[in-house]
């Protein structure tokens, strides 16, 4: 009951609507007719995923709020100042990062499909439907850096798309939390985003943080793998 009153004055307060009834927050642990019809999806992902694999998609597949609805306020150097570890460490499953959620503003420098080849988080869906929205944010709104060092990412998730769609989620840019909308009204603009803290380890060889100088994989293209992943508010700011 706490989680809808929540949502209700805060969607209220970004939106300027009149209070409604929200319908009760669904059980996404198993997605039906997910990645195909008549197969299934739950939060751990692929079913022959390894343990560690499936702790870290059961992160990634989050999709209730945080305890007390609150989220803690970042800015994109504080995320990217995270501890990372280094080119043979990894951040531990357990840090209490990942048991973080937070709001970050930034300027949406790009916004894209990401795993389209078929993650295990998502069972292996491909479709463009199914698959997650990679946001690419930077602090200032004319950086021309090609190279990431000051970029970070937020995700948007087919749970999240859900529940948006169910006008459960906040957010000043309709309930439609596709790729092609979330482009369409976020590209260039200075957007506040709040979700859960994540560290994708499937991209900890490609971030200046680990590897300044480049020499690792060859191929950093974001500041940190820390992100905001799922995204669970959005709200485009003056």
């Amino acid at each position: 009951m706490k989680t809808r009153r929540y949502l209700l004055l805060l969607s209220c307060l970004l939106l300027g609507s009149s209070f409604i009834l929200l319908p009760d927050w669904p059980n996404l642990d198993i997605l039906k007719d997910y990645p195909k019809v008549g197969e299934t999806c739950s939060i751990d992902g692929k079913s022959n995923a390894t343990a560690n694999k499936k702790a870290q998609n059961r992160l990634k597949n989050r999709y209730r709020m945080p305890v007390n609805n609150v989220f803690e306020e970042m800015t994109i150097q504080d995320i990217i100042d995270l501890p990372s570890g280094t080119k043979v460490i990894k951040p531990p499953l357990n840090s209490p990062n990942h048991s973080r959620a937070v709001s970050v503003i930034g300027f949406v420098k790009d916004v894209n499909f990401g795993g389209t080849k078929g993650e295990s988080c998502n069972c292996g869906a491909t479709d463009r439907g199914m698959v997650d929205t990679h946001i690419d944010l930077v602090l200032d709104g004319n950086d021309t850096d090609e190279t990431g060092k000051n970029l970070i990412v937020a995700e948007v998730t087919f749970r999240t798309q859900i529940l948006a769609q169910n006008g459960l989620l906040a957010s000043n840019i309709g309930n439609k939390w596709t790729k092609k909308n979330l482009r369409d009204r976020l590209l260039g603009r200075r957007v506040k985003f709040s979700g859960w803290l994540f560290y994708d380890y499937d991209h900890h060889g490609e971030t200046w943080v680990v590897d300044p100088d480049n020499t690792f994989d060859r191929n950093n293209w974001r500041a940190t793998a820390w992100e905001i992943h799922p995204v669970m508010a959005i709200e485009v700011l003056n």
